[in-house]
């Protein structure tokens, strides 16, 4: 099987990520890496037996890189992209697909000019509990979609500002407003706005929020919280967090006029209405499968379905315009709480 060639841009803790689901395909391969900073690209290219450059330009020069993984600090998305479309090759960016809308748009609009294809790992799509509660949405379980609570309550450490999670490398772009673009929300929250909207195909209409920053020494939001009423009438509820400390049961809820659902592990499901085997007016466990090591399946089912799109020419999985959702609603979340008013989207 002729497989499609990435080179992983930016070799920080999420490159390891993409690389690790990319090694369980059977259509995909890591070819190259480049970072500016030499001794992460040996680290990563050693590690991942490729090529390794110091600048795009190399990356883009080279026929044997079919596509690209963008794994840089936000503020740098738009420009990296551009250049790589231009070049031809086809883009993953990692999430937020950008800091502005605005620069989103051109990222969409180059890939598009440029004959490329685009698409944002947003891969918490593929989580078991999520395709499970699509299916049942989808089969009217719930009735019409009343209310959506999603809970993204954490506790970081602070070495995470300046190392992420893994310790990969080092670096300050995390706790930059100009350089991250937004802090739990946009970094972490929403990975669940948009498998959300995933689930129940629910656009925003407008929004309100409320945002600070009261525990940790750095400039974007560790405590957040956006009401949001959606096109239909629906509405819901978005909190984030990074500086609760304690244990927090996050328990996404999904609320229908028929019934209720709860992304636990199994699956919480209350029906009106007995059906599908579940039991009329009381809670119901629905099991489903657990893959093992979960982020590299993610990741695996992610790059799987990208490198097929791009060989046969079919639909990306989780296109520009569908990232984009996520990235509206938590930058209209900052505005209506700068400005303390309502936010049409």
């Amino acid at each position: 099987m002729k497989k499609i060639r990435y080179a992983i841009i930016g070799c920080g803790e999420i490159a390891y990520w993409q690389a690790k689901g990319i090694a369980r395909t059977e259509n995909s391969v890591v070819t190259a890496c480049m970072d500016v900073n030499k001794d992460y690209a040996d680290k990563f290219g050693k590690a991942n037996n490729c090529k390794i450059y110091n600048d795009v330009a190399g990356v883009c020069k080279d026929p044997e890189v079919d596509a690209v993984i963008v794994c840089l600090p936000h503020f740098l998305h738009k420009p990296v992209a551009l250049e790589c479309a231009k070049a031809g090759k086809h883009v993953v960016m990692e999430k937020p697909i950008a800091t502005t809308l605005a620069d989103a748009d051109e990222i969409i609009k180059a890939c598009k000019d440029a004959g490329v294809k685009l698409a944002v790992p947003y891969v918490n799509r593929y989580r078991p509990e999520v395709e499970k509660a699509k299916e049942l949405i989808e089969k009217g379980l719930l009735g019409r979609i009343v209310y959506l609570h999603i809970q993204d309550m954490t506790l970081k450490p602070e070495s995470y500002w300046t190392m992420g999670w893994d310790n990969v490398v080092t670096t300050d772009w995390r706790a930059s407003k100009a350089k991250a673009g937004g802090g739990a929300m946009l970094m972490n929250c929403s990975h669940y706005i948009d498998f959300f909207y995933y689930m129940t195909g629910l656009k925003a209409e407008r929004v309100s929020a409320e945002y600070d920053t009261y525990a940790t020494k750095v400039e974007v939001e560790d405590l957040m919280t956006i009401l949001i009423r959606f096109k239909g009438g629906a509405t819901g509820v978005v909190q984030s967090s990074s500086m609760l400390p304690g244990r927090f049961e996050n328990v996404h809820r999904i609320a229908g006029t028929e019934g209720q659902i709860m992304l636990t592990n199994p699956l919480k499901v209350f029906v009106t209405k007995e059906r599908d085997g579940l039991k009329a007016n009381e809670w119901n466990t629905v099991p489903f499968d657990n893959p093992d090591d979960p982020a590299s399946y993610l990741r695996k089912k992610f790059f799987e379905l990208f490198s097929d799109a791009v060989q046969n020419n079919k639909p990306v999985p989780i296109s520009g315009e569908e990232a984009r959702v996520a990235l509206e609603v938590v930058l209209k979340g900052y505005e209506a709480a700068d400005k303390r008013q309502v936010v049409a989207l």
